[in-house]
């Protein structure tokens, strides 16, 4: 069932097999996930436990089938794949990889996401502890006018399409300027949490 931000209590805990465990809700901790799910290092077992470490402040739940889907539920921010949608980002992955696909990578784009919610909301994100619903919310709607919204659209724009030859090269300019190395998409990762079990 998807969640309503607006209406909804945000969840501090996991129900799984009906009990309440209390997970590191903070959007710090997400993006650690997010790290640990690129991570070329580690197998899918050191993976998991390494996820189970950050996420679970107290006790742990049992590595089963309803954990994970109550994980990648949080990690969508309550919001649940329709199985149509799931069909197409698995036909997606099978084919080439789009541009689209990896407009923002939290490592490499730090300073500038930093930067962003100075920008549109004040927030100095080194001072702050933040829902990871929250956060999604405000990353997910930064005004167009700050820097790092203007580099993933220089990252999303299909170069193919753009008539004019002079603003085709700048853009593809600035695509090389702004390249990010070969990573997952944000659905490729929560698809990830679940196949890692």
């Amino acid at each position: 069932m998807n969640s309503n931000l607006l209406i909804d209590t945000l969840p501090e805990a996991l129900n799984i097999d009906g009990y309440d465990y209390p997970i590191d809700t903070d959007y710090t901790t997400f993006i650690l996930v997010e790290e640990l799910l690129e991570d070329r290092t580690l197998n899918g077992t050191e993976k998991s436990f390494e996820l189970w470490e950050l996420l679970f402040t107290k006790e742990k739940p049992e590595m089963n089938e309803d954990a994970v889907k109550q994980i990648e539920w949080f990690y969508r921010c309550g919001k649940v794949e329709s199985q149509k949608r799931k069909e197409a980002i698995v036909k997606r992955t099978q084919s080439r990889r789009s541009l689209v696909d990896q407009i923002y990578d939290f490592e490499c784009d730090d300073q500038y996401i930093f930067s962003a919610f100075m920008q549109c909301y004040g927030i100095d994100l080194t001072e702050v502890s933040m829902h990871w619903w929250k956060f999604k919310a405000l990353f997910n709607s930064l005004s167009s006018d700050c820097e790092f919204v203007k580099i993933m659209g220089y990252r999303s724009a299909d170069v193919s399409k753009i008539k004019d030859k002079e603003e085709k090269q700048r853009i593809t300019r600035l695509q090389a300027l702004y390249a990010l190395p070969s990573k997952l998409t944000a659905e490729e990762k929560a698809e990830r949490i679940g196949s890692m079990f």
